[in-house]
């Protein structure tokens, strides 16, 4: 198995440099010195240590201009596609590229006499200092005088934020809240659910059941030739498409990806201008080549056939219900027709004495032979209207 080295998604970073005359590291891109303004030399080289990646649209249009432009006349760099040179205005048009190198080591301050104690105009020594915050060195008080110290940082205060504005708001609050809603919820189910006593009267008896009625018939159907069940008679056959089926229509060439990858290095290609694109590498095992058959669905078809057969159908169905105890059930269904009976439901009718209301409860049938009209019974009630259960008064 060959193996293969393929390039993975590049980037641009922004590079680093240390400014040749007061030692400050700053963002290559730029031509000189923000502290000092000395032009950047291209003695010095620009650093990957620390090396941002790019994402802003604007920045990567500048990597991806050319080449800066050195001035001949003051040696300050210009951006691509400069006429004139905008530190003292001269013209670009025989200016050379610059050709600043490009090293791993991280940027350093370099040893340099600005950064040595000198004479103030008062004859007193200038101690240098350094800004912790950026790396740069700063000229400082008089000698003896303390360095720059970072202002401490304290924590703030954690606040909530509401649509009414800052406040501060107790973490407990919600979960209480969230407490009491859900108490308030279980003592008011308690308080409809909980069972009472009233007193009923029987008013009446009623009895149901379910009735279905089922006739012999013939009944049109339609189905595959091979399902159609025997004692059909055929009324019409036609060809139709019963299912798709894979047929081989040739080959096609497969290259398979690259398998156990590994990391390869990477190239750094130096765009001159203070930005460096970088390409990552990845060396794989390339497996061979091989045909392999395409297939295409293709119908298939079969014969379907439209019969009629006798079968069962239901022809009716419903609930049959007769009030009192001695009423006789309806008669249903007709010669030559099934009819299949329910469960018998047990019916009480109850009128409440509270409020004069009628009420249907469902009991045994030994409780509902038990009971008689005008009988006084104690039922265990909820307060959404719930009956519970019915019991004889002592």
């Amino acid at each position: 198995m060959t193996k293969v080295r393929r390039p993975l998604a590049s980037k641009v970073v922004a590079l680093q440099t240390t400014c040749d005359a007061c030692g400050t590291i700053y963002a290559a891109s730029q031509v000189k010195c923000p502290n000092c303004g000395e032009p950047h030399s291209a003695k010095v080289p620009m650093s990957l240590s620390g090396a941002r990646e790019v994402t802003d649209l604007v920045e990567l249009s500048r990597a991806y201009a050319g080449a800066d432009l050195v001035c001949g006349s003051c040696g300050v760099r210009n951006h691509a596609g400069s006429t004139t040179c905008k530190q003292c205005g001269s013209p670009l048009d025989d200016a050379e590229q610059f050709h600043g190198g490009i090293t791993d080591e991280p940027p350093t301050k370099p040893v340099h006499r600005s950064n040595q104690s000198r004479p103030s105009s008062t004859g007193e020594q200038i101690q240098p200092t350094f800004d912790i915050r950026s790396g740069a060195s700063r000229s400082g008080g008089v000698s003896g005088g303390s360095s720059y110290q970072s202002p401490t940082r304290l924590p703030l205060p954690i606040q909530r934020y509401s649509a009414y504005g800052t406040s501060h708001i107790s973490d407990t609050y919600i979960p209480w809240q969230a407490i009491g809603i859900v108490a308030t919820f279980v003592l008011l189910m308690t308080f409809l659910l909980w069972p009472h006593q009233e007193t009923v009267t029987v008013t009446g008896f009623t009895r149901e059941r379910s009735v279905t009625v089922q006739a012999y018939q013939w009944v049109p159907e339609e189905d595959w030739e091979d399902n159609v069940p025997s004692g059909a008679i055929t009324i019409s056959s036609r060809r139709a498409q019963r299912s798709t089926e894979q047929v081989e229509v040739g080959q096609e060439w497969v290259d398979p990806p690259p398998i156990n990858c590994k990391p390869a290095g990477e190239e750094i290609n130096n765009l001159y201008n203070g930005f460096a694109k970088i390409t990552p590498y990845e060396e794989c095992d390339d497996p061979p080549g091989y045909y392999e058959p395409v297939y295409e669905d293709q119908p298939v078809y079969d014969t379907k056939v439209s019969y009629k057969i006798q079968k069962w159908v239901t022809v009716q169905r419903g609930t049959d219900r007769i009030e009192g105890k001695t009423s006789s059930w309806h008669s249903y269904g007709a010669s030559g027709q099934k009819v299949d009976i329910g469960a018998i439901r047990y019916i009480v009718v109850l009128q409440m004495k509270e409020d004069a209301s009628v009420r249907d409860k469902v009991v045994s049938e030994q409780d509902w032979n038990l009971f008689h009209e005008n009988m006084t019974l104690v039922a265990r009630m909820n307060r959404i209207g719930g009956m519970y259960s019915l019991t004889l008064v002592e």
